[in-house]
């Protein structure tokens, strides 16, 4: 069932198959430290959706970890070689790696995102909206209870249940998150897009 707070949302934007597919005056994201496009482009409610598939032309960004804050999986870039274009990487309870990359070839059957930020291979169901018919091939953006990145990408089209954060009204038995941040966002589920709760509150971090 749709909440009611999406329900309202599609019927004020002009219907439910413009509400849900459509990309009302999109912003082109650029690639981070540059003037390169990522493919991906903001709608004007905020959504996020991959319009083409683009090379990341920094798909190294050196890590942020240093010894006093070191532990968990590393200490220094040199720590991670699992795979190509590591990092070590910063977050509230120790550093950790993150792999890099320049094309969705990098990333075996996930997708090369750089959008605003590092590059990384995240999980996807589609490479680009063209892989959607009607819909968006839209992206879940945000950060676990750790700061780790929350990232995928998936078809949104009419059978979702919600298209943006505006869309999940926030329950009030809701766990607890910080405040102004909203407890119930719109994710990407086995069932396809719909209101959860989001992925940075919850609990402690570790």
């Amino acid at each position: 069932m749709v909440p009611v707070m999406a329900a309202l949302a599609l019927v004020g934007y002009g219907g439910c198959d413009s509400r849900l597919t459509g990309c009302p005056d999109p912003v082109p994201i650029l690639q981070s430290g540059g003037d390169a496009p990522s493919g991906f482009v903001q709608c004007a409610d905020g959504l996020v959706h991959r319009q083409t598939v683009e090379t990341c032309l920094e798909p190294h960004v050196p890590g942020d970890c240093d010894e006093d804050f070191g532990g968990a999986d590393c200490a220094t870039d040199s720590d991670c070689s699992d795979s190509p274009h590591g990092a070590c990487v910063k977050r509230t309870n120790g550093c950790f790696c993150e792999y890099g990359c320049a094309t969705d070839a990098d990333c075996g059957p996930q997708m090369c995102v750089c959008a605003g930020s590092r590059a990384r291979c995240v999980p996807g169901s589609c490479s680009a909206s063209s892989d959607c018919g009607d819909g968006l091939c839209a992206l879940e953006s945000g950060r676990d209870v750790c700061g780790a990145p929350v990232m995928q990408l998936a078809c949104l089209n009419e059978g979702a249940s919600c298209r943006t954060e505006a869309d999940c009204a926030e329950e009030e038995d809701s766990v607890s998150c910080p405040e102004g941040d909203p407890a119930q966002v719109c994710r990407i589920t086995a069932g396809g897009w719909s209101c959860g709760e989001a992925p940075h509150c919850g609990g402690p971090c570790g």
